[in-house]
């Protein structure tokens, strides 16, 4: 997801464009990945903290401190770079504009008021995201939990709650979403709903990184306890 990164944060406009490139991939979207997994080792302790019930528990016993070798840099470095080649080519199926759309003409060709490219885009999305649920939930049962099961009434999920509502209301308000419905626009075009995710995403994430950052500076290490 790295080459949608200039969505969700504050880097030039240009990266949006150079990122989905075969080699601008490379230079622009891969050292913004190793930033982004440089930031997610650092609040991962704390993020998982914030976690409810049995969530918490079961991912803090994989907490570990990455170990710093040049075996590992280099797994890392081409993890990204594969992920956002690969990225970068789905993409390239998907958009109405992308490299294969523009030279399959069928991809185009609308099939009940849809065309397949942006068929294609929603049901890999969901598949994608139902694949990692679906892993998650296998692991989570190995490893002893019921994920989706509730444990204990805590602080921690009316947090979330509320962050996730809070993200929630002020996507509404930024893509004009209720505006959208009320005067028909969304049977003509989708912008909107482009906004409202991108805005519920960025802001979710900036919120729960705020928090994060927040225990890890101010709050005490002895806390990030599965007993807490």
């Amino acid at each position: 997801m790295v080459p949608d990164a200039g969505y969700y944060l504050p880097l030039p406009d240009s990266f949006k464009a150079v990122a989905h490139t075969a080699l601008g991939t490379l230079y622009s979207a891969l050292p913004v990945g190793i930033v982004v997994l440089l930031i997610f080792y650092w609040v991962a302790p704390e993020v998982v903290f914030l976690l409810p019930s049995p969530h918490r528990e079961a991912l803090l016993r994989k907490i570990e401190k990455p170990t710093l070798s040049l075996r590992n840099a280099s797994m890392a470095v081409c993890a990204i770079a594969i992920g956002a080649e690969t990225h970068v080519v789905w993409d390239s199926f998907v958009h109405q504009d992308g490299w294969v759309a523009e030279r399959i003409v069928f991809l185009h060709k609308r099939i009940w008021g849809i065309p397949p490219y942006l068929a294609l885009q929603v049901v890999s999305s969901i598949a994608g995201l139902w694949i990692v649920w679906y892993l998650y939930d296998r692991w989570a049962m190995s490893q002893g939990f019921r994920a989706w099961s509730w444990q204990e009434s805590s602080w921690r999920m009316p947090l979330w709650i509320a962050v996730l509502a809070g993200c929630v209301a002020q996507a509404l308000i930024e893509s004009h979403t209720v505006q959208a419905i009320l005067s028909l626009v969304f049977l003509h075009r989708k912008h909107f709903a482009l906004i409202f995710v991108i805005s519920l995403v960025r802001n979710f994430l900036l919120a729960v990184c705020v928090a994060a950052i927040y225990i890890k500076l101010f709050g005490r290490r002895a806390r990030l306890d599965v007993a807490y």
